[in-house]
């Protein structure tokens, strides 16, 4: 059974990540520090997330930690949800599965729409892809780009299920609008 997935390939703001996936035909999920993360469990990943991030402990099961703009405040629930969507990104997904990568104007800017694609590989890791400004390489599926679709183009309830926040997710409830841009001739590859 095909199941339908949203991947955000950023790291920093000013990232165009998005189009380096697009162009090589690849998603991929960052993290780099994590190393080989299919061995990883959970509690591994969160505490390899913390000593990446050099995350610093303000009590209260809140830390500080910095993604190149500046202190942040992270949450232990959030370090968790990120560390269930690494294994939901390694695990869950397979070959024949839709990903849908948001796609950008310039640098961040502004939404332009959606790539979609059909993932065409088994699950890779790439340890030798893994630089320190293009960390998004190393943990990867390959995709068959299939379209393009202007976010104008799609309705608000899909919308609304691809933007929800967070690197990765399913989308369970729009399957037959996303299959229906599939096979409809008026949307391709730009």
């Amino acid at each position: 059974m095909t199941r339908y997935w949203v991947i955000r390939m950023s790291i920093k703001k000013d990232t165009d990540a998005w189009k380096i996936g697009f162009d090589n035909n690849f998603v991929a999920i960052g993290w780099a520090y994590l190393g080989d993360p299919v061995s990883l469990n959970i509690e591994d990943l969160v505490e390899n997330m913390k000593t990446g991030l050099e995350a610093k402990p303000l009590g209260n099961g809140e830390y500080e930690v910095d993604y190149g703009e500046g202190p942040k405040v992270k949450k232990e629930k959030s370090f968790v949800n990120d560390a269930h969507a690494i294994r939901r990104f390694i695990d869950e997904v397979q070959k024949g599965d839709i990903m849908i990568l948001p796609r950008y104007e310039e640098e961040y800017s502004d939404l332009w729409g959606y790539c979609i694609g059909r993932v065409t590989s088994d699950f890779s890791y790439h340890p030798e892809n893994r630089q320190e400004d293009q960390e998004w390489y190393g943990t990867r599926w390959d995709v068959e780009w299939l379209k393009e679709v202007p976010k104008t183009q799609v309705s608000e309830k899909l919308r609304r299920s691809i933007d929800i926040p967070g690197t990765f997710h399913e989308i369970m409830r729009q399957e037959d609008e996303i299959e229906t841009i599939i096979k409809d001739e008026k949307f391709g590859i730009k």
